[in-house]
């Protein structure tokens, strides 16, 4: 599943799909149903991706999600 996604978000090319594959990968990591922080090539993926939002008030938003993967038991969006 993650390849895929990780596919999905390389070849994504609006902003909204960035924005919203990145949070399937925040919700992944806060239900630790996938270790995204593990995932060297994905974390690089998603650093990559970010850098391509075109709108820089949602280029900072979905960077300050990312710098929160990884600490666990942090709630960043959506309902606690």
């Amino acid at each position: 599943m993650s390849d895929f996604l990780k596919r999905k978000l390389v070849e994504a090319e609006d902003d909204l799909a960035i924005k919203d594959l990145i949070g399937v990968f925040d919700e992944m990591e806060f239900l630790k149903t996938y270790d995204v922080v593990a995932d060297r090539d994905l974390m690089t993926a998603l650093r990559s991706s970010i850098e391509r939002i075109r709108d820089a008030r949602d280029r900072d938003r979905t960077l300050k999600l990312f710098s929160e993967f990884g600490k666990r038991g942090l709630r960043v969006h959506g309902n606690p």
